[in-house]
């Protein structure tokens, strides 16, 4: 395929940038998309390497400046058969001429069976009209969406202790204890032999959830963590 390689090389893309659209807004953001040069690269899919090399993943997360659709696209088998959660950069706008945008990625995402968690602004950018003024919001241009597998009636293949423990993990891990209960009791359901395994997962998931919350909870839990030299547990940005 083509590769559009720019003046900054991690906004390189498969897609052209689409610098008559983007220009209208401040030089930061679209300066670094300015093309240097073109080259032919060759491609492949997420099946077929996982279908060559013989592994599996639970998790894919994608930042390729446009080609996330496409990625996806060469993804169905992995995320019908072992892929849980997908996060993905995408962009609300055309910043890369004729990419798919936001909208058209959760469509697809739908139709494959996972559902829309969580987002996060990824790009906020700003017309260059006022010359440098401060005030006005930003425009939202990229957003990070967080999809988990839909599990509509524990209808999610559930075949081994170790998949649905890192599931559970997964879903935890990201702020969504209850789906990781949901998934623990279709777990003990399906794999009785493993009951004790998940009801202590369970247990532990439950545990965490007894913090103290608000802003003088984040300050006695920093407060623990400096004495007992712990490191301060919070859910992870889609976007650090």
């Amino acid at each position: 395929m083509d590769i559009y390689v720019t003046k900054e090389p991690s906004c390189s893309s498969v897609f052209e940038p689409n610098i008559e659209l983007i220009k209208k807004y401040e030089i930061i953001h679209w300066e670094s998309k300015v093309v240097n040069k073109k080259i032919k690269y060759p491609t492949t899919t997420v099946d077929i390497e996982s279908s060559k090399l013989g592994f599996y993943a639970d998790f894919l997360k994608i930042d390729t400046h446009g080609a996330e659709y496409e990625i996806l696209k060469g993804a169905i088998q992995a995320l019908k058969k072992d892929i849980f959660g997908v996060l993905v950069e995408t962009w609300v706008i055309e910043v890369y001429k004729n990419q798919p945008t936001s909208d058209q990625i959760i469509g697809f995402m739908k139709e494959k069976g996972f559902d829309l968690f969580d987002i996060g602004i990824a790009a906020a950018w700003k017309r260059s009209n006022l010359q440098g003024m401060k005030k006005g919001k930003r425009q939202i241009i990229g957003l990070d969406l967080l999809f988990l597998k839909r599990n509509e009636g524990g209808n999610i293949t559930l075949n081994n202790v170790q998949k649905i423990l890192k599931m559970a993990a997964i879903a935890e891990i990201y702020g969504y204890p209850d789906y990781a209960i949901e998934l623990l009791n279709n777990g003990i359901i399906n794999l009785p032999n493993n009951k004790k395994i998940l009801e202590e997962a369970k247990r532990i998931i439950i545990s965490n959830l007894y913090k103290e919350e608000g802003v003088i909870g984040h300050l006695l839990r920093k407060i623990k963590s400096y004495l007992t030299g712990t490191k301060l547990l919070e859910y992870p940005k889609l976007h650090p």
